[in-house]
């Protein structure tokens, strides 16, 4: 995220009637803000705290060009000049966007549930390239891969990972990201990067056919120790790229033409962009440095020589209201007040009870009405929480919420109050089956998953073993050292809904061989339409 370098209060002022404040934060620099140089060498566009700002190359106040809630990253302009592409946030999810230079004419070119990263023009501007995670599972995620839009039509190609396409460590795990198009527009220059167990190991930049069809080469290996990020390549060719060290010793350092560029300050690890033949433009303690690297032949190092510095100035204002916070008891202290947005209540399985969320905490409230709501457990501010349902014997309740970065399922025993996680990951609206041995929920794509909770749990715990459900003990079957101890399938929603085992759950086994038509095996779960993120519409047993 681009932050400030200098932010300093320049002025406080109260809104109309006393009811906000208003605060202009004045910048002076960027903390890892990405820069780019119009083809016509006139004006920047910073990425300073999320937000894009245009400048003279001379220097002056900068104006802002998008609003709060776009959240753009890594601005590039068209090689025309008259639009830019970058990342952005907006809506939950990082998609590729381009807009006219003065922020007007916002367009959104790709979407889905995946992430779309690190846009790269290609040089008749009719393209734009970037790593994506699409294609694969979007709840457990996948491999990055190099995709190409077209962006009059939105149509998309796949550049990488291609079936049949061959290539360095393209016979094991690998990511491919950071895409920039060779001066001739032939092809792809981008990061590949090897999985070694759970680090990402990138030391080689690639390239491929831009139209995916070719194999992938080698262009070049760093030796180090260390990751390469954002490749960039001149008009007449010369590569660049940064190379990052992690801490204790993290640095990030500019390579060109395989020598290291030594560069007064420190060099932010944002994109290098070539601004000519010869000259970067390039953030450098928090400056946007235009530099000409200079390298002699089959040496191993040079230096850079700064050519201009762009100043950079800008007021951002903050409003900041201010409001009496309403009192949330549920009427302790014996005055009752109404309470909004209660969510999805659950009736216990003797009906004296009602389980529902609110106010980000679960409660349970007596039917009569006789004493005030118990709340059961409450989230953190910044956490979420929905979707409770009760088990069959009334003693605890199932429900969902995302404490640890995804949602997951939980179960809460109401006596003791400890919690069991039974399905994360991302997973919703969930419900047990009458037996207690089955959950049915939905993942964050609206897909309704149904998970066998008793596939090999320990004798005596909860829940019971697949013999509880009507299956000879012993029938579990093999389970090979890869796989997890439970099950998973993922139910259509169609008219002609059918369970199939579900490709984003590999390591949910499938179900114990003759258990699948036990007589007190519930029947599937009655699957609704997908309702949209916050909240889902829960599961229902029937």
């Amino acid at each position: 995220m681009a932050g400030a370098g200098v932010a300093l209060p320049v002025e406080t002022a109260s809104a109309a009637g006393g009811g906000a404040r208003s605060v202009v934060l004045s910048f002076t620099g960027a903390t890892n803000g990405a820069g780019s140089l119009s083809p016509a060498g006139d004006r920047l566009i910073a990425e300073v705290q999320n937000v894009l700002w245009s400048v003279p190359r001379k220097g002056g106040d900068a104006v802002a060009i998008t609003p709060a809630d776009l959240e753009p990253t890594r601005p590039v302009h068209s090689p025309d000049g008259r639009q830019l592409a970058v990342c952005a946030y907006r809506g939950g999810g990082f998609h590729i966007w381009t807009l006219r230079t003065d922020g007007s004419g916002l367009r959104q070119l790709t979407d889905g549930p995946w992430d779309d990263r690190g846009p790269s023009w290609s040089p008749d501007g009719t393209r734009i390239a970037f790593a994506s995670e699409r294609g694969g599972d979007p709840v457990a995620g996948s491999p990055y891969r190099v995709w190409v839009v077209d962006v009059r039509s939105r149509a998309l190609t796949q550049v990488t990972g291609v079936q049949g396409q061959e290539g360095p460590a393209q016979d094991g795990a690998w990511e491919d990201f950071d895409p920039v198009w060779s001066a001739d527009g032939t092809r792809l220059l981008f990061v590949r990067a090897r999985l070694a167990g759970t680090a990402l190991e990138a030391r080689t930049v690639a390239s491929a056919p831009a139209d995916g069809r070719g194999p992938v080469r080698v262009e070049h290996t760093e030796s180090a120790a260390a990751q390469v990020m954002t490749p960039a390549v001149s008009p007449g060719g010369r590569l660049a790229y940064l190379r990052t060290t992690a801490s204790p010793a993290a640095s990030c350092t500019l390579v060109v033409d395989g020598a290291v560029v030594r560069v007064e300050g420190d060099v932010e690890p944002v994109p290098p962009r070539w601004v000519s033949r010869e000259e970067l433009l390039l953030t450098v303690s928090g400056e946007f440095r235009i530099i000409r690297p200079e390298v002699a032949s089959g040496q191993t190092s040079g230096i850079a020589t700064a050519t201009a510095t762009i100043p950079f100035a800008a007021k951002l204002p903050l409003d900041r209201p201010r409001y009496r916070v309403k009192q949330y008891d549920f009427g302790t202290g014996g005055r009752a007040r109404p309470v909004r947005s209660l969510h999805l209540p659950a009736l216990s399985p003797d009906a004296r009870q009602v389980a529902f969320a609110a106010l980000n905490a679960l409660w349970i409230a007596d039917v009569s009405g006789g004493r005030a709501p118990r709340q059961v457990v409450r989230a953190e501010p910044t956490r979420y929480l929905l979707g409770p349902s009760w088990s069959r014997d009334g003693r605890a309740l199932i429900y969902a919420d995302d404490r640890d970065g995804l949602l997951a399922v939980r179960r809460r025993d109401l006596a003791s109050g400890e919690e069991t996680v039974l399905a994360d990951g991302g997973r919703v609206s969930p419900a047990l089956s009458p037996d207690g041995t089955r959950l049915a929920c939905l993942d964050m794509s609206g897909r309704l998953v149904v998970r066998d909770l008793a596939a090999a749990a320990p004798s005596g715990s909860w829940p019971h073993r697949w013999a509880a459900a009507g299956c000879p003990a012993g029938r579990a079957g093999p389970q090979t050292a890869a796989s997890s101890p439970s099950a998973t399938a993922t139910v259509s929603t169609s008219a002609s809904a059918r369970a199939t085992t579900s490709s984003a759950s590999s390591t949910w086994r499938a179900a114990p061989p003759g258990c699948t038509r036990s007589p007190r095996t519930p029947r599937s779960p009655t699957a609704t339409t997908p309702a949209p993120p916050g909240p889902p519409t829960a599961a229902r047993w029937r």
